[in-house]
């Protein structure tokens, strides 16, 4: 299973400089049987962006098709494990992402964000950080 945070949806929504990295590399993951998923929370956080950048309906709903297509993981059960993550540098959103991948165990072969902070923090606990188009 493959863990994508808010940043990468959106890079698969908008063109980026890591879009067309990212977008070949989900799907050769794909072809080996893996698949994304994701926190019910990137549902809010992608529409947020979207807006903010002025994206037309039909965004809109290209966003929704593609967030249908992830399993997105149920934010309470890892509420309290996001509040203790120690990282004092880790906003309030990136530590719901980074405990909803944390809850997926041994399942998650690839995290993926282009969140520096976040990126850190998942390497630092241990999470196999992947971001496409950077490394």
């Amino acid at each position: 299973m493959i863990y994508l945070d808010s940043c990468a949806f959106v890079k698969l929504l908008l063109d980026e400089k890591e879009s067309h990295a990212l977008d070949a590399h989900l799907t050769e993951q794909n072809k080996r049987g893996l698949f994304a998923v994701s926190s019910e929370l990137a549902k809010v956080e992608v529409s947020r962006t979207l807006i903010r950048h002025g994206s037309d309906e039909k965004k809109h709903e290209e966003a929704g098709i593609l967030l249908s297509r992830c399993a997105r993981l149920p934010i309470a059960p890892v509420l309290t494990a996001a509040a203790e993550l120690p990282d004092p540098t880790l906003r309030s959103l990136d530590a719901i992402h980074l405990a909803t991948a944390q809850f997926a165990g041994s399942a998650l072969v690839q995290f993926i964000t282009y969140d520096t902070r976040l990126g850190k923090a998942a390497q630092d606990a241990g999470l196999p950080l992947v971001t496409p188009g950077l490394n």
